[in-house]
């Protein structure tokens, strides 16, 4: 469990995604991004497949923000509402497939708290950035994060499937898990 962060009044602590608290996750979700809604199973499979890349933030019970991320492969965002199967073996980055926070949850730091324990466990698995796709202009919150735009031929057409204003980002990190200067 992290440090609590004050909810809307109320303490709240990042702690390891459950299956059990899959239809929350998936109910909030849906509510943050109701363009890019995702079945239930779609949020259970990455739970099972990345352990130590899902949270939930809780407060008094109720699930009020989430991470979904897990080891993947660069220039490739995971495809929406479609099952992964497997986390790839050869996986070159590790992978934000959502973060969200429920309305009393943002701007509490609680998102960048996450972030940075996302950040920290991709430089010590080695690998050289996090990657991420941006929607509805998030991708001011994740520059302030160290992240910047990438374009690469061929990345337009997969980002299409998350809106017009979809932007891949990655962070770079230091080789062999050493902090970033």
């Amino acid at each position: 469990m992290g440090p609590m962060v004050v909810v809307a009044d109320r303490t709240a602590r990042w702690r390891p995604a459950r299956l059990d608290d899959v239809a929350r996750i998936a109910g909030l979700s849906n509510s943050i991004h109701t363009l890019f809604p995702e079945r239930e199973e779609i949020f259970a499979e990455k739970i099972r497949l990345s352990p130590a890349g899902c949270h939930a933030l809780e407060s008094d019970g109720d699930i009020v923000g989430y991470i979904l991320s897990h080891p993947w492969r660069r220039h490739s965002p995971a495809p929406l509402d479609s099952l992964l199967g497997a986390l790839p073996a050869n996986a070159d980055c590790w992978y934000i497939h959502d973060l969200g926070m429920g309305p009393g949850a943002r701007g509490t730091g609680a998102a960048t708290e996450i972030a940075g324990r996302i950040i920290r466990a991709a430089e010590r698995e080695g690998l050289p950035v996090v990657a991420l796709v941006a929607v509805a202009g998030a991708d001011g919150y994740w520059r302030k994060l160290g992240f910047g735009e990438v374009v690469v031929d061929g990345l337009a057409a997969k980002l299409r499937e998350y809106g017009a204003d979809a932007v891949y980002m990655e962070l770079p990190l230091a080789a062999g898990g050493e902090p970033r200067p």
